[in-house]
């Protein structure tokens, strides 16, 4: 059996929806093509490069676009909800069940705030944000599990609780 290629039409449809930043029609093409075809990571990898984008931005923007069929939302409610909003939700479909659920996470909030309340916080944190040197962030880090952090693939859960931590240690009561 040959191995199957993402056709040139699949291609050009994403490439189209991405120059006009249409988030909603790339989230349909690459919906279809995964959940038509065995499409392979290998193919949307190399789809990802020749879009100029990554693979995990990819498998995002069909996710979500599954969230708005699922939902049935309009293209008028992709719009006013915000497709950031809606992608950071996809990924926690399961807080999802119907749209008033999606609207009532979304309204009155920014994404990041959206971001903190869908990982457990209250949703009012502030986003704080550093530039290490490669050097200092390996020892940030390595400071951050020694307090209880922990690695769970590329991030750290729990970062926040120790580098609070940290503080604490360092701050006199």
């Amino acid at each position: 059996m040959a191995e199957y290629r993402i056709s040139r039409r699949v291609t050009d449809a994403a490439r189209r929806a991405m120059a006009a930043r249409d988030q909603l029609r790339l989230g349909k093409v690459l919906a279809e093509e995964i959940d038509g075809h065995q499409t392979s990571t290998a193919d949307l990898t190399r789809l990802a490069a020749e879009l100029g984008c990554s693979l995990r931005g990819l498998r995002y923007a069909a996710a979500t676009y599954r969230l708005v069929v699922r939902l049935g939302l309009t293209e008028a409610d992709v719009r006013a909800l915000g497709w950031t909003k809606l992608s950071l939700i996809a990924s926690r479909t399961s807080q999802v069940r119907s749209k008033e659920d999606v609207v009532d996470l979304c309204t009155g909030r920014t994404a990041p705030e959206l971001r903190a309340l869908l990982a457990g916080g209250s949703g009012s944190e502030q986003q704080v944000t550093f530039t290490l040197s490669e050097k200092h962030r390996r020892e940030l880090e390595a400071a951050l599990i020694c307090q209880g952090a922990k690695r769970v693939g590329r991030a750290l859960v729990g970062k926040e609780a120790a580098l609070m931590a940290l503080v604490k240690q360092g701050t006199p009561v």
